[in-house]
Protein backbone atom coordinates (compact mmCIF):
# COMPACT_ATOMS: atom_id res chain seq x y z
CA UNK A 1 0.00 0.00 0.00
CA UNK A 2 1.28 3.28 -0.59
CA UNK A 3 2.44 6.29 1.79
CA UNK A 4 -0.46 7.39 2.09
CA UNK A 5 -3.29 4.94 1.99
CA UNK A 6 -6.61 6.01 3.60
CA UNK A 7 -9.48 3.30 4.33
CA UNK A 8 -11.89 2.33 1.77
CA UNK A 9 -9.81 4.71 -0.80
CA UNK A 10 -7.65 3.35 -3.28
CA UNK A 11 -4.17 4.71 -4.09
CA UNK A 12 -5.40 7.37 -6.68
CA UNK A 13 -8.30 9.25 -4.23
CA UNK A 14 -5.77 8.86 -1.07
CA UNK A 15 -3.16 10.66 -2.69
CA UNK A 16 -5.05 13.59 -4.14
CA UNK A 17 -7.30 13.65 -0.50
CA UNK A 18 -3.81 13.88 1.14
CA UNK A 19 -2.45 16.54 -1.22
CA UNK A 20 -6.26 18.69 -0.62
CA UNK A 21 -6.21 18.13 3.00
CA UNK A 22 -2.86 19.93 3.63
CA UNK A 23 -4.07 22.31 1.56
CA UNK A 24 -7.20 22.95 3.81
CA UNK A 25 -6.15 22.39 6.64
CA UNK A 26 -3.15 25.20 6.24
CA UNK A 27 -5.46 27.75 5.09
CA UNK A 28 -7.04 27.23 8.16
CA UNK A 29 -3.85 27.86 10.25
CA UNK A 30 -2.72 31.00 8.58
CA UNK A 31 -5.82 32.74 6.84
CA UNK A 32 -5.60 34.65 10.21
CA UNK A 33 -3.56 34.71 13.17
CA UNK A 34 -3.78 37.67 16.23
CA UNK A 35 -5.79 39.48 13.60
CA UNK A 36 -2.66 39.42 11.25
CA UNK A 37 -3.19 38.10 7.14
CA UNK A 38 -0.14 35.39 7.94
CA UNK A 39 -1.15 33.45 4.71
CA UNK A 40 -0.58 36.29 2.80
CA UNK A 41 2.36 37.76 4.52
CA UNK A 42 3.95 34.52 4.13
CA UNK A 43 3.29 34.52 0.19
CA UNK A 44 4.50 37.94 -0.49
CA UNK A 45 7.67 38.06 1.56
CA UNK A 46 8.30 34.91 -0.88
CA UNK A 47 7.42 36.86 -3.83
CA UNK A 48 9.75 39.50 -2.57
CA UNK A 49 13.04 37.62 -2.03
CA UNK A 50 12.14 34.67 -4.83
CA UNK A 51 10.64 31.50 -5.42
CA UNK A 52 12.71 29.25 -3.97
CA UNK A 53 14.60 31.36 -1.90
CA UNK A 54 14.12 30.47 1.66
CA UNK A 55 12.42 26.73 0.52
CA UNK A 56 12.20 24.42 -2.12
CA UNK A 57 9.11 25.52 -3.30
CA UNK A 58 6.96 28.40 -4.34
CA UNK A 59 4.91 29.29 -1.15
CA UNK A 60 1.10 29.54 -1.94
CA UNK A 61 -1.63 31.05 0.10
CA UNK A 62 -5.61 30.51 0.11
CA UNK A 63 -7.75 27.58 -1.08
CA UNK A 64 -7.91 24.91 -3.67
CA UNK A 65 -9.43 25.38 -6.86
CA UNK A 66 -13.40 25.03 -6.25
CA UNK A 67 -13.61 25.52 -2.62
CA UNK A 68 -14.88 27.92 -0.49
CA UNK A 69 -15.60 28.85 2.62
CA UNK A 70 -19.07 28.18 4.55
CA UNK A 71 -20.69 30.84 6.71
CA UNK A 72 -21.98 30.14 10.20
CA UNK A 73 -25.37 31.67 9.07
CA UNK A 74 -25.70 29.00 5.93
CA UNK A 75 -24.76 26.10 8.77
CA UNK A 76 -27.30 27.36 10.76
CA UNK A 77 -25.04 28.82 13.63
CA UNK A 78 -25.09 31.64 16.00
CA UNK A 79 -23.06 34.77 14.81
CA UNK A 80 -21.73 34.67 18.54
CA UNK A 81 -20.13 31.66 17.41
CA UNK A 82 -17.84 33.43 14.83
CA UNK A 83 -14.86 35.30 15.96
CA UNK A 84 -13.08 38.59 15.63
CA UNK A 85 -10.69 36.68 12.90
CA UNK A 86 -13.88 35.50 11.08
CA UNK A 87 -13.26 31.64 12.16
CA UNK A 88 -16.20 29.89 13.80
CA UNK A 89 -14.93 28.44 17.34
CA UNK A 90 -15.85 26.35 19.48
CA UNK A 91 -16.00 26.44 23.83
CA UNK A 92 -12.63 26.08 25.61
CA UNK A 93 -13.08 24.02 28.05
CA UNK A 94 -10.89 25.80 30.82
CA UNK A 95 -11.87 29.14 29.86
CA UNK A 96 -15.16 28.88 28.08
CA UNK A 97 -16.24 30.83 25.94
CA UNK A 98 -13.14 33.20 24.72
CA UNK A 99 -11.88 35.05 21.83
CA UNK A 100 -9.26 33.22 19.54
CA UNK A 101 -9.94 29.94 21.89
CA UNK A 102 -10.29 26.62 19.82
CA UNK A 103 -11.37 27.61 16.02
CA UNK A 104 -12.25 25.65 12.67
CA UNK A 105 -13.00 26.59 8.87
CA UNK A 106 -15.97 24.63 7.49
CA UNK A 107 -15.07 24.76 3.71
CA UNK A 108 -17.05 23.35 0.55
CA UNK A 109 -16.06 22.12 -2.88
CA UNK A 110 -18.71 22.90 -5.24
CA UNK A 111 -18.89 23.44 -8.92
CA UNK A 112 -19.67 26.66 -11.54
CA UNK A 113 -23.40 25.31 -11.03
CA UNK A 114 -23.06 25.33 -7.25
CA UNK A 115 -23.07 21.83 -6.54
CA UNK A 116 -21.77 21.29 -3.61
CA UNK A 117 -19.73 17.68 -3.53
CA UNK A 118 -17.77 17.76 -0.63
CA UNK A 119 -17.69 19.58 2.51
CA UNK A 120 -14.18 19.62 5.17
CA UNK A 121 -14.26 20.80 9.03
CA UNK A 122 -10.49 22.60 8.91
CA UNK A 123 -9.39 23.06 12.72
CA UNK A 124 -6.67 25.73 13.38
CA UNK A 125 -3.67 24.96 15.12
CA UNK A 126 -2.47 27.10 17.61
CA UNK A 127 -2.52 31.02 16.39
CA UNK A 128 -2.80 32.95 20.08
CA UNK A 129 -2.15 32.49 23.47
CA UNK A 130 -5.33 31.18 24.58
CA UNK A 131 -4.68 28.01 22.79
CA UNK A 132 -2.29 26.73 25.11
CA UNK A 133 -4.99 26.66 27.78
CA UNK A 134 -6.77 23.17 26.24
CA UNK A 135 -3.47 21.17 25.74
CA UNK A 136 -4.11 19.38 29.09
CA UNK A 137 -7.62 18.16 27.70
CA UNK A 138 -6.19 16.83 24.31
CA UNK A 139 -5.55 12.89 25.50
CA UNK A 140 -8.49 12.44 27.23
CA UNK A 141 -10.54 14.21 24.40
CA UNK A 142 -13.65 13.55 26.09
CA UNK A 143 -14.14 17.38 26.79
CA UNK A 144 -13.15 18.91 23.79
CA UNK A 145 -15.57 16.31 21.89
CA UNK A 146 -18.53 17.45 23.62
CA UNK A 147 -17.75 21.45 23.10
CA UNK A 148 -17.66 20.21 19.02
CA UNK A 149 -21.16 18.65 19.05
CA UNK A 150 -23.44 22.05 18.53
CA UNK A 151 -21.52 22.88 15.43
CA UNK A 152 -20.87 19.17 13.92
CA UNK A 153 -24.43 18.86 14.04
CA UNK A 154 -24.90 22.20 12.12
CA UNK A 155 -22.50 20.74 9.64
CA UNK A 156 -24.18 17.52 9.55
CA UNK A 157 -27.55 19.28 8.80
CA UNK A 158 -25.64 21.23 6.07
CA UNK A 159 -24.58 18.43 4.38
CA UNK A 160 -27.66 16.43 4.41
CA UNK A 161 -29.81 20.08 2.87
CA UNK A 162 -26.87 19.34 0.04
CA UNK A 163 -27.29 15.58 -0.36
CA UNK A 164 -24.18 14.91 1.03
CA UNK A 165 -23.33 11.55 3.51
CA UNK A 166 -20.56 11.27 5.96
CA UNK A 167 -17.89 10.03 3.18
CA UNK A 168 -18.32 13.14 1.69
CA UNK A 169 -16.63 14.95 4.49
CA UNK A 170 -12.82 15.74 5.12
CA UNK A 171 -11.75 16.33 8.57
CA UNK A 172 -8.01 18.14 8.93
CA UNK A 173 -6.06 20.32 11.13
CA UNK A 174 -2.49 21.04 11.26
CA UNK A 175 -0.36 20.91 14.69
CA UNK A 176 -3.54 21.65 17.58
CA UNK A 177 -5.94 21.14 14.40
CA UNK A 178 -4.98 18.01 13.06
CA UNK A 179 -5.26 16.97 16.96
CA UNK A 180 -8.66 18.08 16.92
CA UNK A 181 -9.40 16.26 13.97
CA UNK A 182 -7.94 13.12 15.90
CA UNK A 183 -10.14 13.95 18.56
CA UNK A 184 -13.47 13.87 16.60
CA UNK A 185 -12.32 10.96 14.85
CA UNK A 186 -12.00 9.23 18.20
CA UNK A 187 -15.77 10.21 19.01
CA UNK A 188 -17.01 10.32 15.72
CA UNK A 189 -19.25 7.04 16.19
CA UNK A 190 -21.17 10.00 18.75
CA UNK A 191 -21.15 13.21 17.48
CA UNK A 192 -23.80 14.38 15.57
CA UNK A 193 -25.70 11.37 15.93
CA UNK A 194 -22.76 9.77 14.08
CA UNK A 195 -22.96 11.30 10.72
CA UNK A 196 -19.46 11.34 10.70
CA UNK A 197 -18.28 8.16 11.53
CA UNK A 198 -17.25 7.17 7.70
CA UNK A 199 -15.57 10.92 7.01
CA UNK A 200 -12.39 10.63 6.08
CA UNK A 201 -9.88 11.80 8.89
CA UNK A 202 -5.95 13.37 8.29
CA UNK A 203 -4.03 14.95 10.92
CA UNK A 204 -1.08 17.01 10.14
CA UNK A 205 1.69 17.59 12.04
CA UNK A 206 -0.70 16.35 14.92
CA UNK A 207 0.90 16.02 18.74
CA UNK A 208 -2.14 13.91 19.26
CA UNK A 209 -2.28 10.09 17.27
CA UNK A 210 -5.30 8.45 17.35
CA UNK A 211 -5.08 4.80 17.12
CA UNK A 212 -7.46 3.52 14.63
CA UNK A 213 -7.54 2.96 10.87
CA UNK A 214 -10.51 5.66 10.37
CA UNK A 215 -8.00 8.23 10.45
CA UNK A 216 -4.40 9.06 8.86
CA UNK A 217 -1.65 11.63 10.55
CA UNK A 218 0.86 12.72 8.31
CA UNK A 219 4.58 14.65 9.44
CA UNK A 220 7.96 14.99 9.47
CA UNK A 221 9.96 12.87 11.72
CA UNK A 222 11.96 15.91 12.47
CA UNK A 223 8.94 17.86 13.65
CA UNK A 224 9.30 17.83 17.53
CA UNK A 225 5.40 18.57 17.23
CA UNK A 226 4.17 15.65 15.20
CA UNK A 227 3.03 12.67 17.62
CA UNK A 228 4.52 14.84 20.69
CA UNK A 229 1.77 13.62 23.00
CA UNK A 230 1.25 10.16 20.79
CA UNK A 231 -1.87 8.29 21.96
CA UNK A 232 -1.16 8.33 25.70
CA UNK A 233 -4.85 8.19 27.91
CA UNK A 234 -3.69 11.21 29.56
CA UNK A 235 -1.39 14.15 29.71
CA UNK A 236 0.12 12.14 32.96
CA UNK A 237 1.24 9.56 31.02
CA UNK A 238 2.39 11.54 28.19
CA UNK A 239 4.85 13.18 30.01
CA UNK A 240 6.11 10.23 31.38
CA UNK A 241 6.49 8.62 27.80
CA UNK A 242 9.04 11.70 26.79
CA UNK A 243 12.43 10.12 26.24
CA UNK A 244 13.98 13.50 28.38
CA UNK A 245 12.89 16.63 29.32
CA UNK A 246 9.87 17.04 26.95
CA UNK A 247 11.97 15.24 24.31
CA UNK A 248 9.67 13.67 21.02
CA UNK A 249 10.16 9.97 22.05
CA UNK A 250 9.82 8.93 18.20
CA UNK A 251 7.19 6.07 18.36
CA UNK A 252 5.98 4.28 15.40
CA UNK A 253 2.15 4.27 14.79
CA UNK A 254 -0.43 2.49 12.93
CA UNK A 255 -2.33 5.21 11.76
CA UNK A 256 0.76 7.31 11.33
CA UNK A 257 3.10 8.12 8.70
CA UNK A 258 6.40 7.89 10.69
CA UNK A 259 9.76 7.78 8.40
CA UNK A 260 9.29 10.98 6.49
CA UNK A 261 11.87 14.12 6.77
CA UNK A 262 11.65 17.22 5.99
CA UNK A 263 15.52 17.86 4.87
CA UNK A 264 15.56 21.56 5.57
CA UNK A 265 18.89 24.14 6.65
CA UNK A 266 18.16 22.71 10.41
CA UNK A 267 18.14 18.76 9.46
CA UNK A 268 21.49 19.36 7.26
CA UNK A 269 23.27 20.25 10.74
CA UNK A 270 20.70 18.27 12.50
CA UNK A 271 23.73 16.30 14.65
CA UNK A 272 24.16 19.69 16.46
CA UNK A 273 21.07 21.44 16.34
CA UNK A 274 19.07 18.44 16.69
CA UNK A 275 20.75 16.99 19.46
CA UNK A 276 18.28 17.66 21.89
CA UNK A 277 14.74 16.78 20.18
CA UNK A 278 12.63 19.12 22.86
CA UNK A 279 9.80 20.97 22.51
CA UNK A 280 12.13 23.93 24.49
CA UNK A 281 14.49 23.84 21.77
CA UNK A 282 14.04 26.05 18.79
CA UNK A 283 15.42 24.76 15.72
CA UNK A 284 13.84 21.38 16.70
CA UNK A 285 10.29 23.36 15.82
CA UNK A 286 12.30 24.02 12.15
CA UNK A 287 10.37 21.15 9.90
CA UNK A 288 6.82 22.21 11.54
CA UNK A 289 6.94 25.70 10.67
CA UNK A 290 8.42 25.02 7.82
CA UNK A 291 5.80 22.01 6.70
CA UNK A 292 2.96 24.40 6.61
CA UNK A 293 4.20 26.29 3.27
CA UNK A 294 5.66 23.23 1.79
CA UNK A 295 4.60 21.22 -0.85
CA UNK A 296 6.05 18.58 0.37
CA UNK A 297 3.28 16.22 -0.06
CA UNK A 298 2.44 17.13 -3.40
CA UNK A 299 5.92 16.42 -4.34
CA UNK A 300 5.33 13.01 -3.16
CA UNK A 301 2.51 11.98 -4.58
CA UNK A 302 3.85 12.92 -7.82
CA UNK A 303 6.98 10.86 -7.43
CA UNK A 304 7.69 8.49 -10.29
CA UNK A 305 8.41 5.90 -7.66
CA UNK A 306 5.31 6.78 -5.39
CA UNK A 307 3.18 3.02 -5.69
CA UNK A 308 6.46 1.69 -4.12
CA UNK A 309 6.74 3.96 -0.96
CA UNK A 310 5.18 2.12 1.80
CA UNK A 311 3.06 3.49 4.94
CA UNK A 312 6.89 2.65 6.88
CA UNK A 313 9.14 3.64 4.17
CA UNK A 314 12.39 6.04 4.49
CA UNK A 315 11.01 9.19 2.52
CA UNK A 316 13.53 12.31 2.67
CA UNK A 317 11.88 15.43 0.97
CA UNK A 318 14.07 18.61 0.14
CA UNK A 319 13.31 21.73 1.75
CA UNK A 320 16.30 23.40 1.58
CA UNK A 321 16.58 27.10 0.50
CA UNK A 322 19.01 28.52 -2.34
CA UNK A 323 21.89 29.05 -0.28
CA UNK A 324 21.88 25.22 1.42
CA UNK A 325 21.43 23.75 -1.95
CA UNK A 326 24.45 24.96 -3.27
CA UNK A 327 26.44 23.15 -0.97
CA UNK A 328 24.05 20.41 1.17
CA UNK A 329 23.71 16.63 -0.03
CA UNK A 330 20.15 15.53 0.52
CA UNK A 331 19.92 12.16 1.42
CA UNK A 332 19.17 9.88 4.46
CA UNK A 333 21.81 11.03 7.17
CA UNK A 334 22.43 9.94 10.18
CA UNK A 335 20.34 12.19 12.51
CA UNK A 336 19.28 12.48 16.49
CA UNK A 337 15.80 12.37 15.25
CA UNK A 338 16.22 9.10 12.84
CA UNK A 339 17.28 5.46 13.84
CA UNK A 340 16.85 4.31 9.96
CA UNK A 341 20.23 6.07 8.21
CA UNK A 342 21.47 2.94 5.91
CA UNK A 343 17.85 1.69 5.08
CA UNK A 344 16.34 1.81 1.90
CA UNK A 345 15.78 5.12 0.99
CA UNK A 346 13.42 7.53 -1.24
CA UNK A 347 15.21 10.59 -2.13
CA UNK A 348 12.51 13.58 -3.32
CA UNK A 349 14.20 16.72 -4.92
CA UNK A 350 12.84 20.04 -5.62
CA UNK A 351 11.74 22.00 -9.03
CA UNK A 352 15.29 23.70 -7.82
CA UNK A 353 19.17 22.78 -8.67
CA UNK A 354 19.27 19.75 -6.20
CA UNK A 355 22.15 18.04 -5.18
CA UNK A 356 20.91 14.68 -3.97
CA UNK A 357 22.38 11.77 -2.71
CA UNK A 358 22.07 7.68 -2.06
CA UNK A 359 22.96 5.92 1.15
CA UNK A 360 24.34 2.41 2.13
CA UNK A 361 21.16 0.33 0.48
CA UNK A 362 19.14 0.64 -1.94
CA UNK A 363 17.68 4.03 -2.71
CA UNK A 364 15.38 5.61 -5.15
CA UNK A 365 16.02 9.12 -6.15
CA UNK A 366 13.78 11.76 -7.76
CA UNK A 367 15.29 15.26 -8.90
CA UNK A 368 12.33 16.64 -10.57
CA UNK A 369 12.74 20.25 -12.35
CA UNK A 370 16.35 21.74 -12.29
CA UNK A 371 20.00 20.95 -12.93
CA UNK A 372 20.55 18.20 -10.40
CA UNK A 373 23.47 16.48 -9.38
CA UNK A 374 23.02 13.01 -8.03
CA UNK A 375 25.67 11.29 -6.30
CA UNK A 376 25.03 7.38 -5.79
CA UNK A 377 27.96 4.73 -4.58
CA UNK A 378 26.28 1.74 -3.01
CA UNK A 379 23.45 -0.77 -3.55
CA UNK A 380 20.67 -1.06 -5.93
CA UNK A 381 19.51 2.97 -7.55
CA UNK A 382 16.77 3.63 -9.04
CA UNK A 383 17.37 7.40 -10.44
CA UNK A 384 14.60 9.55 -12.36
CA UNK A 385 16.52 12.97 -13.08
CA UNK A 386 13.04 14.41 -14.50
CA UNK A 387 13.27 18.21 -16.32
CA UNK A 388 16.50 19.78 -16.81
CA UNK A 389 20.20 19.10 -17.62
CA UNK A 390 21.05 16.04 -14.41
CA UNK A 391 24.13 14.79 -14.02
CA UNK A 392 24.80 10.81 -12.54
CA UNK A 393 27.98 10.60 -10.08
CA UNK A 394 29.84 7.51 -9.67
CA UNK A 395 32.87 7.44 -7.17
CA UNK A 396 36.11 5.61 -8.59
CA UNK A 397 36.99 5.61 -12.22
CA UNK A 398 35.03 4.82 -15.49
CA UNK A 399 37.39 1.78 -15.82
CA UNK A 400 35.64 0.22 -12.62
CA UNK A 401 32.33 0.13 -14.35
CA UNK A 402 29.85 -0.70 -17.11
CA UNK A 403 27.46 1.20 -18.85
CA UNK A 404 24.34 -0.53 -20.48
CA UNK A 405 21.31 1.00 -22.82
CA UNK A 406 18.24 -1.04 -21.60
CA UNK A 407 15.46 -1.48 -24.32
CA UNK A 408 12.95 1.47 -21.87
CA UNK A 409 15.84 3.96 -22.98
CA UNK A 410 16.70 3.40 -19.04
CA UNK A 411 20.89 3.84 -18.78
CA UNK A 412 22.34 0.57 -16.17
CA UNK A 413 25.31 1.17 -14.58
CA UNK A 414 27.21 -1.70 -12.27
CA UNK A 415 30.25 -1.92 -10.46
CA UNK A 416 31.84 -0.72 -7.07
CA UNK A 417 29.56 -3.37 -5.58
CA UNK A 418 26.47 -1.32 -6.79
CA UNK A 419 23.84 -1.27 -9.70
CA UNK A 420 21.71 2.06 -10.69
CA UNK A 421 19.31 2.05 -12.96
CA UNK A 422 18.44 6.02 -14.68
CA UNK A 423 16.18 7.62 -16.84
CA UNK A 424 15.71 11.45 -17.48
CA UNK A 425 19.86 11.71 -17.13
CA UNK A 426 21.82 13.54 -19.61
CA UNK A 427 25.70 13.15 -18.67
CA UNK A 428 27.71 10.96 -16.39
CA UNK A 429 30.91 11.86 -14.19
CA UNK A 430 33.50 9.91 -12.31
CA UNK A 431 35.32 10.52 -9.57
CA UNK A 432 38.89 10.52 -10.94
CA UNK A 433 39.72 11.03 -14.95
CA UNK A 434 42.58 9.49 -17.42
CA UNK A 435 44.89 11.93 -15.55
CA UNK A 436 44.39 13.21 -12.20
CA UNK A 437 41.75 14.06 -9.79
CA UNK A 438 39.20 16.68 -11.08
CA UNK A 439 41.11 16.75 -15.05
CA UNK A 440 41.85 14.50 -17.51
CA UNK A 441 39.78 12.51 -20.19
CA UNK A 442 37.74 9.94 -18.53
CA UNK A 443 36.14 12.23 -16.24
CA UNK A 444 32.49 13.80 -17.30
CA UNK A 445 30.34 11.69 -20.11
CA UNK A 446 27.11 12.92 -21.94
CA UNK A 447 24.95 9.96 -22.89
CA UNK A 448 24.27 9.41 -26.49
CA UNK A 449 21.88 6.81 -28.02
CA UNK A 450 25.00 3.90 -28.09
CA UNK A 451 27.98 5.28 -25.90
CA UNK A 452 28.60 7.85 -23.72
CA UNK A 453 30.65 10.81 -25.05
CA UNK A 454 34.01 11.78 -22.98
CA UNK A 455 33.73 15.49 -23.26
CA UNK A 456 37.31 15.94 -22.78
CA UNK A 457 38.52 18.47 -25.44
CA UNK A 458 41.01 16.90 -27.26
CA UNK A 459 38.94 13.86 -29.36
CA UNK A 460 42.78 12.01 -29.86
CA UNK A 461 42.50 11.02 -26.01
CA UNK A 462 39.04 11.03 -25.21
CA UNK A 463 37.72 7.37 -23.55
CA UNK A 464 34.13 7.10 -25.46
CA UNK A 465 32.44 4.09 -23.37
CA UNK A 466 30.51 1.92 -25.58
CA UNK A 467 27.30 0.55 -24.01
CA UNK A 468 27.60 -3.62 -23.30
CA UNK A 469 24.87 -5.87 -23.30
CA UNK A 470 22.26 -6.59 -20.99
CA UNK A 471 20.37 -10.03 -20.84
CA UNK A 472 16.42 -8.54 -20.55
CA UNK A 473 13.66 -10.46 -19.32
CA UNK A 474 14.74 -13.32 -20.80
CA UNK A 475 13.23 -17.11 -20.35
CA UNK A 476 15.86 -18.97 -19.50
CA UNK A 477 18.99 -16.05 -20.76
CA UNK A 478 22.52 -17.24 -20.16
CA UNK A 479 25.09 -14.72 -19.56
CA UNK A 480 29.04 -15.19 -18.71
CA UNK A 481 31.42 -13.61 -16.59
CA UNK A 482 30.92 -10.42 -14.76
CA UNK A 483 27.79 -9.44 -16.54
CA UNK A 484 24.27 -7.90 -15.76
CA UNK A 485 20.74 -9.24 -16.30
CA UNK A 486 17.78 -7.48 -15.89
CA UNK A 487 14.55 -8.43 -15.27
CA UNK A 488 11.95 -5.72 -14.83
CA UNK A 489 9.01 -7.05 -16.33
CA UNK A 490 8.16 -9.94 -13.65
CA UNK A 491 7.86 -13.68 -13.95
CA UNK A 492 11.92 -13.91 -15.62
CA UNK A 493 14.20 -16.80 -15.66
CA UNK A 494 18.16 -16.24 -15.32
CA UNK A 495 20.38 -18.77 -15.61
CA UNK A 496 24.59 -17.86 -14.95
CA UNK A 497 27.27 -19.63 -16.88
CA UNK A 498 30.23 -18.54 -14.83
CA UNK A 499 31.51 -16.18 -12.07
CA UNK A 500 30.73 -12.54 -10.65
CA UNK A 501 27.17 -12.06 -12.11
CA UNK A 502 24.66 -9.34 -11.06
CA UNK A 503 21.09 -9.69 -11.07
CA UNK A 504 18.87 -6.99 -10.63
CA UNK A 505 15.21 -8.78 -10.08
CA UNK A 506 11.84 -7.00 -11.28
CA UNK A 507 9.50 -5.26 -8.77
CA UNK A 508 6.50 -7.33 -7.51
CA UNK A 509 7.01 -10.03 -9.80
CA UNK A 510 8.25 -14.00 -9.57
CA UNK A 511 11.63 -14.65 -10.37
CA UNK A 512 13.73 -17.66 -10.96
CA UNK A 513 17.49 -17.60 -11.02
CA UNK A 514 20.22 -20.06 -10.72
CA UNK A 515 24.08 -19.39 -10.87
CA UNK A 516 26.98 -21.65 -11.44
CA UNK A 517 28.54 -23.83 -8.21
CA UNK A 518 31.96 -24.05 -8.84
CA UNK A 519 32.43 -23.28 -5.12
CA UNK A 520 35.46 -21.13 -4.87
CA UNK A 521 35.13 -19.61 -8.76
CA UNK A 522 31.84 -18.90 -8.23
CA UNK A 523 32.53 -16.10 -5.11
CA UNK A 524 30.93 -12.73 -6.30
CA UNK A 525 27.75 -13.19 -7.71
CA UNK A 526 25.10 -10.81 -6.96
CA UNK A 527 21.45 -9.59 -6.40
CA UNK A 528 20.04 -6.27 -6.57
CA UNK A 529 16.70 -4.94 -6.43
CA UNK A 530 14.18 -7.68 -5.23
CA UNK A 531 11.07 -6.10 -3.83
CA UNK A 532 8.59 -8.66 -4.09
CA UNK A 533 7.43 -11.64 -5.54
CA UNK A 534 8.57 -15.21 -4.83
CA UNK A 535 12.40 -15.80 -5.70
CA UNK A 536 13.59 -19.27 -6.26
CA UNK A 537 16.98 -19.31 -6.31
CA UNK A 538 20.40 -21.94 -6.54
CA UNK A 539 23.94 -22.37 -7.01
CA UNK A 540 24.81 -19.45 -4.46
CA UNK A 541 27.75 -19.97 -2.20
CA UNK A 542 28.46 -18.28 1.16
CA UNK A 543 30.59 -15.25 -1.05
CA UNK A 544 27.70 -14.03 -2.79
CA UNK A 545 25.78 -10.77 -2.22
CA UNK A 546 22.05 -10.07 -1.94
CA UNK A 547 21.12 -6.29 -2.21
CA UNK A 548 17.35 -5.64 -1.42
CA UNK A 549 14.51 -4.39 0.52
CA UNK A 550 11.65 -7.18 0.36
CA UNK A 551 8.78 -5.36 1.37
CA UNK A 552 6.73 -8.29 0.75
CA UNK A 553 6.74 -11.81 -0.74
CA UNK A 554 9.30 -14.37 0.70
CA UNK A 555 13.03 -15.43 -0.16
CA UNK A 556 14.38 -19.12 -0.19
CA UNK A 557 18.56 -18.79 0.80
CA UNK A 558 20.69 -21.60 0.77
CA UNK A 559 21.84 -21.50 4.66
CA UNK A 560 25.51 -20.74 3.97
CA UNK A 561 24.51 -17.65 2.29
CA UNK A 562 23.59 -14.20 4.11
CA UNK A 563 21.53 -11.53 2.68
CA UNK A 564 23.56 -7.82 3.78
Amino acid sequence: MPLFTISGLDSSASAELAVTSHALATYSQTDRALGLPLGQMLVTLDSIAGSGTFSANQVTSGLPGGWREVSASELGLPSSLVDVDGYITLRSPLLGNVSRGPQLKVLAEQDALGNISRVSVAYAGTNAPVDIADYSFLNSGKEIAKTMAPVLSGVASFMDQHGLEGDDAIITGYSLGGALANIQARFSDQLAGGFFADSHYLGHASPLIFEADNVLNIGFENDVIHRFVGDHEDLKSALEGFDGFLENSDENYSSSVDNLVLFDAVYSKSPWLLASDSGLNPFAWGAHLGGITSDAVARIVSSSFYELMGQDSVVVVSSLGAAGRAIYWVGDIDSPTSNHAGEPAFIVGSVFDDLLRDGASDDYIEGFAGDDQIRVSTGTNQVEGGQGTDTLLFEGEADDYEVYRLDDGRIGVSGHDSLTLASGIERIEFEYGGGFRGAGPGLRYVIEDDRLEDEFRFDWFDRDIAFVDAAQDGQGAEWSREEVALADAGDSVFSAAARDDALHLGDLFDDEASFSAESSRDSGDGIFGWHGGAMALAGLEAAASFVGSAVSGYVELPEAWQAI
